[in-house]
């Protein structure tokens, strides 16, 4: 399967002392630096084995979810620690834990589900953590917009068989498995895409791109709303492995988290490498999706990367046992790999001698630091160094604030005091334009109440919650959806407020075109039955309290009979004809009228106010007439009979189901009469 964080600081390469200190080493620096390497090289000697041949297996095929191992990998990381390491991708029915237990491989990448083959008896011990949450979701076509999990009962789902915590997820909402058809997982989206599926296990970061660029609707359900957050990805081997190979197994670990750790600062250089060397079986741009999505998943701005906490692998086992899918308190002893290393005879011989030598130089060291304790006091300026180490910290929090994707600013009142670049670009002013400004100039006045308040809040440290999304006035007139928190500080001794500002554009756009999709009919873009109910109860209602007329238009195409010859003519033309025939019908009604398709080839008409029924019958004239137009679809030059059936209210019907069927029987009599007829409702009216 397939929160932004700031760039890291780095350490600038050694500079000489601007003071004119230690621009040339001095014989007394030189012999220390000598004996602190000799120390070095005896304490801490070099693995003894070197280019050992390791096999990395994963849990799915090659991706940017793996983008630490290869960073290692390419980066040398592995080759320095005396690894040759081959990183393996897992096929449809492999299993990394058999992998490893079998000795096919050394090392894996494995869910959440080793803490129930520990529990089993099989013998694998976690190493390091990735993810701080699990990507695996259940998506599901969406088809409505109240939509729930549980309407997955008694449809067609791909569920991959190792994803237990999607398992317990469904236990913990009383989903039985029996309660749905399962099918063998192909891990292909476009499965759910062309409808083989109603819903699939997936993972957040990958299969949504492909979900995305085809268009489709649809709704994440994640473990994490019910409760169940898991660790996901997780780096693991065997405990034979451990006891055989420990300085290996140390190895190893050591230079992936490097690797994951230059992937992570790196994201772009890696893309390219996994879309260039291993096998790109994507584009480029799915790997930056892919990238972006993992981000607040792995959490490497507040979580080291590889920790772990014991207690949370006892809540996930706990959470097991909770479903019945683990016994109660399952122990971890030994399923959680401690990186110290373990002292043996040899090493202890080492460190003895070691210790030994460390007394010899002790005493050279007294001597030595004797004669040049008077030069160091002559040449040390305390005040001085402290000085420059604040300016150095102040360069590097000022980088960090320059080159982080999100705005930035500080506020004393309501005036800003500091904005960052990023700030600047979303706001299209410039700095100087900014300082002059107040906070809530940026704010849309709709927002600004609210917005304002919010802020203030934060900053008294109300309980509020920690970030407000609202809309930002750019410069010339532009508009953007942005994301804020606001924390409290103190600035020389006054109080003051920072803020961090995302653009969450894109993100609030996906949401109305979802909410856009879900009220209207995805061919034709006319309202679907949902929304055609809403304002045909909203109408009727106000007919009723305002009293006047409303007109009901039920309409069919009659497109099964579109042939070439003796041959239908397809669902590419029927579509096209379709669309053609939706944008016909809205062209003859007023912007209060609505026009829907009802399903196939059967479209209806509310005609919000009318003055009496002889209006319905015109405009249901216009239509007939338009739609009986000539086209030409794919060459094919076609004319278009609609029947259409009319009933009014109140003459008709004073609810929504007696008009309904009214019209719909005045349709039934357009269609035995012939075709390209419009018949108004008459009360001896019966659908045969």
């Amino acid at each position: 399967m397939f929160s932004p964080f700031g760039p890291v600081a780095r350490i600038a390469p050694h500079e000489p002392d601007r003071r004119g200190h230690g621009a040339t080493p001095s014989a007394g620096a030189t012999m220390i630096g000598r004996i602190v390497s000799i120390i070095l090289l005896l304490t801490l000697g070099a693995p003894a084995f070197a280019g050992t041949l390791v096999t990395l297996q994963l849990k799915w095929s090659h991706s940017f979810q793996f983008a630490g191992y290869y960073a290692a990998l390419e980066k040398g990381y592995y080759r320095e620690a005396g690894l040759d390491v081959r990183i393996e991708e897992a096929m449809p029915g492999v299993n990394a834990i058999d992998q490893v237990l079998s000795g096919e491989a050394d090392f894996g990448v494995g869910t959440s589900d080793l803490l129930r083959a520990r529990a089993a008896g099989r013998p694998v011990v976690v190493l390091a953590v990735i993810f701080q949450h699990s990507p695996l979701v259940m998506i599901a076509r969406k088809r409505y917009a109240d939509q729930s999990l549980r309407d997955i009962i008694g449809k067609q789902v791909m569920i991959d068989p190792q994803s237990s915590e999607l398992l317990a997820y469904l236990k913990q909402e009383g989903i039985p498995l029996d309660g749905i058809t399962q099918l063998q997982h192909s891990f292909n989206p476009q499965d759910l895409i062309d409808g083989h599926a109603d819903a699939i296990s997936a993972y957040a970061t990958n299969e949504v791109y492909y979900l995305d660029k085809a268009g489709l609707s649809y709704q994440i359900f994640t473990p994490r709303s019910a409760g169940i957050d898991f660790y996901g990805d997780n780096l693991f081997t065997s405990a034979r492995q451990i006891e055989q190979h420990p300085d290996r197994v140390r190895a190893f670990r050591e230079a992936s988290l490097r690797g994951w750790k230059y992937a992570l600062d790196h994201p772009e250089e890696i893309a390219r490498l996994i879309q260039s060397q291993y096998r790109g079986q994507h584009d480029l741009d799915f790997y930056r999706f892919e990238s972006r999505q993992m981000l607040p998943l792995i959490d490497a701005g507040l979580v080291e990367v590889g920790y772990m906490n014991p207690d949370r692998w006892h809540r996930i086992a706990n959470t097991y046992a909770n479903l019945g899918m683990l016994p109660r308190d399952p122990p971890l002893t030994g399923f959680l790999y401690d990186p110290a290393p373990k002292a043996d005879s040899t090493k202890l011989r080492w460190y003895l001698f070691a210790v030994l030598a460390l007394m010899a130089i002790i005493g050279i060291l007294a001597i030595h630091f004797h004669r040049v304790k008077r030069r160091l006091e002559r040449s040390i300026d305390t005040l001085q160094t402290r000085q420059t180490t604040l300016s150095e910290s102040e360069t590097a929090l000022r980088a960090l604030i320059d080159t982080t994707a999100a705005g930035v600013y500080v506020l004393r009142g309501n005036r800003f005091a500091m904005v960052n670049p990023a700030l600047v670009a979303l706001s299209g002013h410039a700095e100087a334009e900014m300082l002059a400004m107040d906070f809530q100039d940026l704010i849309h006045p709709e927002h600004r109440a609210m917005v304002m308040e919010y802020a203030a809040a934060r900053s008294r440290g109300g309980q509020v919650a920690p970030r407000h999304e609202f809309r930002m006035l750019a410069r010339h007139g532009g508009i953007r959806w942005v994301e804020l928190t606001v924390e409290r500080i103190t600035l020389s001794g006054e109080s003051a407020s920072v803020g961090t500002i995302y653009d969450i554009t894109a993100r609030k756009r996906v949401e109305e075109r979802t909410k856009h999709m879900a009220r209207h009919d995805e061919l034709t873009g006319l309202a679907n039955r949902s929304l055609f109910a809403d304002r045909f109860k909203q109408a009727l209602a106000s007919a009723k309290r305002d009293h006047y007329q409303l007109g009901l238009l039920y309409l069919d195409l009659g497109l099964d009979q579109l042939k070439d010859g003796d041959a239908p003519l397809g669902h590419a033309v029927a579509d096209s004809v379709l669309k053609e025939m939706a944008r016909r019908i809205t062209e003859c009604i007023r912007d209060s009228d609505t026009a829907a398709r009802m399903g196939g080839d059967e479209f209806a008409v509310l005609l919000r106010t009318i003055e009496e029924s002889r209006n319905a019958s015109a405009v249901a004239e216009k239509i007939r007439q338009a739609l009986g137009r000539p086209m030409t679809v794919a060459g094919h030059r076609l004319r278009i009979s609609a029947n259409i059936g009319i009933a009014i209210y109140p003459e008709h019907g004073v609810d929504e189901m007696e008009l309904i069927r009214n019209a719909d029987s005045a349709l039934c009599r357009a269609r035995e009469t012939g075709s390209g007829n419009i018949q108004m409702f008459q009360y001896e009216d019966q659908c045969t």
